[in-house]
């Protein structure tokens, strides 16, 4: 049984490791499949791998339990390079070479991977420039967020930093970046926001939401006008509103 090295990192799961393997952002260095398991997402993983000549091999249930730390991993596991993050600097260059205005996330102690995930792929699939998420009493980007977006998280830049709040005040001053908080108490209603400009939405994590530092930071803050019982939204489900709305906005889709 091979372990991973501390230089290597785990993405288990069938849409993520295709979405390893189509990106080639990370080197691959093994995949390995449960024995007897079958599906067009193997058979295409398999020819993926053997496109960039990557080894693939088989296990035991046990193997790839192991590998993934229990999680469910759908049949396949791969090894790869440890994921690299990004600068400021790279995400805002991104948008510039797309010739549109930034459009970025900043997730504030998002605690739960499901949660994280969820966001890496709704900013990916609404064409944000560029995610930036918490080093500290945070998820992280580990298998488990990666597996939950869906492999989303290959596909767009992710910074990782130690202060969100002083990253809020630099995209301000240096690149003049409107910060867009969301919370249950925001003064402006989410669709009254002006996202065609260059924008970064602060999401504060589950439970606590924006912090206070880093609500200072905020230009405005928005709020999403529920009709049922519970009072808001979760982080992912907010920030996939407020992404689709500019979304909306910059393809001039009318109300």
């Amino acid at each position: 049984m091979e372990t991973p090295r501390m230089s290597e990192s785990v993405v288990y799961g069938r849409h993520p490791v295709l979405e390893l393997l189509k990106s080639e952002g990370r080197v691959v260095t093994r995949i390995v499949i449960a024995e007897g398991t079958k599906g067009p997402q193997l058979d295409e993983a398999r020819r993926l791998a053997g496109r960039a000549h990557v080894e693939v091999a088989r296990g035991g249930k046990d193997e790839l339990d192991r590998l993934s730390s229990g999680a469910n991993h759908q049949g396949i596991v791969a090894l790869c390079a440890q994921r690299s993050f990004s600068t400021m600097d790279e995400i805002v260059a991104l948008a510039a070479a797309r010739k549109e205005a930034p459009l970025l996330v900043l997730a504030d102690g998002i605690e739960d991977p499901g949660n994280l995930g969820a966001i890496l792929r709704s900013a990916e699939a609404a064409g944000c420039h560029g995610v930036v998420i918490s080093r500290h009493r945070a998820a992280g980007l580990t298998p488990a967020a990666v597996k939950a977006s869906a492999g989303a998280s290959e596909h767009i830049l992710i910074a990782e930093v130690a202060n969100v709040a002083a990253v809020a005040e630099r995209l301000k001053r240096d690149h003049g970046i409107w910060i867009a908080g969301a919370a249950e108490t925001g003064d402006l209603r989410y669709d009254r926001g002006d996202y065609t400009m260059p924008t970064a939405f602060a999401i504060g994590g589950e439970g606590k939401g924006l912090r206070p530092l880093l609500r200072q930071r905020c230009d405005y803050v928005v709020s999403i006008p529920m009709a049922g019982k519970v009072s808001s939204l979760n982080a992912s489900a907010a920030t996939a509103v407020l992404l689709f709305e500019a979304r909306r906005q910059r393809l001039g889709v009318a109300k």
